[in-house]
């Protein structure tokens, strides 16, 4: 008879299509990996993968399977989170996704109160710039930045970030300040690998010449811009909660500062689950007032 983690098993090896890699995602060893597959797949009597030496891939069996899979774990997702809801103390482990930025600079600072007020809370934070299934199951929520295309999840705004456009005094210094769009044509410009970077707000023809611009150096990994930005790399785009403090420490120059900032949506991301569990309803008001305060010291400085 096959066990309710045989099921996520399954998952993890669709989504990663590997064992070795679902294995490692799990923490488990490839062997306990193996024998849940095994176990369903005898159950369903039928194989769900097909496996070579260079990749695997679902069957017919495998492809009917997976939608069904999920809806199994969602209803004892949801049923596990009723149960704790009825007991009125958020506890058990809450799986976070975010980008390596964001977890950083806005996450990390919040969680020692977040842990301390609820402490029956386990949080696995992964920090990755990489958008991830969050119909998988793999995580209680995500954190993203930018439009949402998931009509399958739920999204709750968060915060509004503003992007500012950074380079070294260095950098300045040697290459010249841009004083227009047309300007930053010359420059070495940090671009994201995922997509197209508008490069300014606006309504005017002027104002969307360089949008658009295809970046030398690419990178998802907003941390790895501000690097490059600080070691006199060139220009680039980096959100307020990044930029502020090296443009407060004279690591940076704010350009264009008098323009109107592009701006990107944070939101909360989960799955359409029927009711929402209390370990992720009290992490997001923690993250909203933690943002909330943060905010408020902004401006106060």
């Amino acid at each position: 008879m096959f066990e309710i983690n045989d099921l996520r098993v399954f998952i993890r090896i669709a989504d990663l299509k590997s064992v070795s890699a679902a294995a490692k995602s799990l923490g488990a060893p490839k062997s306990s990996v193996s024998r849940a597959m095994a176990r369903l797949e005898n159950m369903a009597g039928a194989a769900l993968v097909e496996r070579s030496s260079r990749h695997l891939r679902l069957t017919d069996a495998g492809h009917l399977l997976y939608p069904q899979a999920l809806q199994i774990l969602e209803r004892v997702e949801v049923a596990m989170s009723t149960m704790v809801d009825h007991a009125g103390v958020p506890s058990g482990v809450l799986r976070i996704n975010a980008p390596s930025a964001f977890s950083r600079c806005i996450i990390a600072p919040m969680l020692p109160s977040f842990l301390k007020r609820y402490p029956s809370i386990l949080v696995e934070i992964v920090a990755t710039d990489e958008r991830i299934n969050m119909l998988s199951g793999e995580f209680d929520i995500t954190l993203r930045i930018g439009a949402m295309a998931d009509s399958l999840l739920v999204a709750r705004r968060i915060r509004s970030t503003e992007l500012w456009t950074c380079a070294s005094p260095r950098y300045l210094s040697e290459c010249g300040t841009p004083l227009t769009l047309k300007d930053l044509l010359s420059h070495n410009l940090i671009g994201r690998a995922d997509r197209l970077v508008s490069w300014f707000a606006g309504d005017t023809a002027s104002d969307k010449l360089a949008t658009d611009t295809l970046g030398r150096v690419k990178t998802l990994d907003s941390d790895i811009v501000e690097k490059i930005l600080i070691h006199d790399g060139g220009i680039g785009l980096l959100p307020d909660y990044l930029a502020k403090p090296a443009v407060a420490r004279g690591e940076l120059v704010h350009l264009f500062s008098e323009r109107a900032p592009l701006r990107a949506e944070v939101y909360a991301v989960y799955a359409d689950h029927h009711s929402l569990s209390t370990k992720v309803r009290v992490f997001i008001d923690a993250l909203l007032r933690s943002i909330e305060d943060l905010d408020s010291a902004d401006v106060d400085t």
